[in-house]
């Protein structure tokens, strides 16, 4: 009954209005022995962080001291719209909170002009530049031109690194044009840019006709 209330509470809903933390069942919830209950509180908590993204985050704050697995999964599937665009406290919370000192080479895109239904690949390397191991969350912003001249962007995960102090890493990714249902694509220039921890560290630029 009280997961039902909660699934349904408008309290705790995206678009809310702002509170210290979640009220309702999350709280009373988290560690329910349920894998499907606990995803739903996660799911809840991704929507409410859409508008309130720091009661998310200090609630997610308190709930970290009890180290588990299972709160561990809970956490980065709440926190996963927050990774993506790129909130320092949220990416601190999963272990990336210093900015990643890295050098981003031999990035480009292949081909540079490419027909819409087509695939484009991505490549580059990252150095560490730092006196210790780093871990790096490395994901590509792709920029789009969209309908009527708008443009708009979307954000990719691409891959987790731990890098040793002068260590590389080479990254590949085949990026498909083909529309689908959630996106169109349009003719226009657009372009790629490699975040890594949260900050943009190179651009690359294409045409898509």
């Amino acid at each position: 009954a009280c997961f039902a209330a909660f699934c349904a509470a408008p309290a705790v809903r995206a678009r809310a209005p702002p509170r210290t933390r979640p009220a309702g069942c999350p709280e009373h919830l988290k560690n329910d022995p349920s894998e499907d209950v606990r995803r739903s509180v996660a799911n809840n908590l991704n929507d409410i962080s859409k508008d309130h993204p720091q009661v998310v985050i200090d609630t997610l704050r308190r709930w970290q001291a009890e180290d588990s697995p299972e709160m561990r999964a809970l956490i980065a599937h709440a926190l996963r719209t927050l990774i993506k665009a790129g909130n320092p406290d949220a990416l601190a919370l999963l272990g990336y909170g210093a900015a990643g000192r890295v050098i981003v080479g031999k990035l480009q895109v292949e081909p540079e002009v490419i027909a819409i239904g087509e695939s484009l690949t991505l490549t580059f390397e990252v150095q560490s530049t730092a006196d210790v191991p780093q871990d790096l969350m490395i994901d590509y912003i792709l920029h789009l031109a969209g309908a009527k001249g708008k443009p708009r962007s979307k954000v990719f995960k691409l891959a987790k690194r731990t890098l040793a102090p002068g260590e590389r890493t080479a990254i590949r990714k085949v990026h498909s044009f083909k529309p689908v249902t959630t996106r169109n694509y349009y003719p226009g220039p657009h372009a790629i840019e490699v975040q890594i921890n949260g900050a943009v560290c190179g651009r690359v630029e294409f045409t898509l006709i």
